[in-house]
């Protein structure tokens, strides 16, 4: 397996579509753990919704599966709820989203992507991820870290990629601590969320998408898109 530093082309175009693990058995009917983790998923949704803004710093490890190879970046999510989210790469790559549009600028490729979208299809704000997708109804939670829960989740209202997410929550704040997100090609990508800030000050033009010098513009497409 090779492993490499950065390439926003395929971490953008997983975060925007946003290993098997042994799974958490007992004696609770598996009708009682869904609706247990329907409950930690709302509860946890509504935190993120309930702020006025949030700050995020991250790392991210995607897997490609055709290539064999990791990929491993870091970056900063500022949200302002619920449809303007910025990420910013270490590398210098960015996803503006504002709800009916989005901007990537890709620096390996020096394009700059811009597309209108569905706000109901923009996933990148945390509480809009929970509530696109359902915990598993057959094992609804996986095994977590001391102190955290690890709810399995599956894509509902039409949501074909990822095909299933885990996301573990911290027991005693009630924030998101990390996700894996797992493709139908093999590929996944964890999110360790290493500091979560609320009701954080948000920048003039923290959710503005400006061309950087020289990129290419490509219109009506995202990165990965055929």
């Amino acid at each position: 397996m090779t492993r490499k530093r950065r390439t926003s082309l395929g971490l953008a175009a997983l975060s925007i579509a946003l290993l098997a693990m042994p799974l958490v058995a007992g004696p609770t009917a598996a009708s009682d753990l869904t609706e247990e983790a329907a409950a930690l998923a709302e509860r946890t949704a509504l935190k993120y919704e309930g702020s006025e803004s949030y700050r995020v710093e991250f790392s991210q490890e995607s897997y490609w599966s055709l290539a064999d190879s990791l990929v491993v970046s870091s970056g900063v999510l500022l949200a302002d709820p619920p449809s303007r989210v910025s990420v910013e790469y270490e590398d210098g790559g960015r996803i503006v989203s504002r709800g009916d549009s989005i901007w990537v600028y890709v620096p390996q490729t020096n394009q700059f992507f811009s597309s209108p979208v569905d706000s109901s299809d923009v996933t990148l704000d945390l509480a809009a991820l929970l509530r696109r997708y359902r915990p598993s109804s057959d094992a609804p939670f996986a095994d977590a870290p001391a102190g955290a829960r690890t709810i399995q989740l599956r894509p509902s209202g039409g949501l074909a990629e990822p095909v299933r997410l885990l996301v573990t929550v911290n027991e005693a704040g009630g924030t998101v601590t990390a996700i894996t997100a797992y493709s139908t090609s093999g590929d996944r990508t964890t999110y360790e969320l290493l500091d979560t800030r609320f009701n954080v000050p948000v920048p003039d033009g923290a959710f503005n998408a400006r061309r950087p010098p020289g990129a290419e513009l490509v219109r009506g497409q995202l990165p990965g898109a055929p």
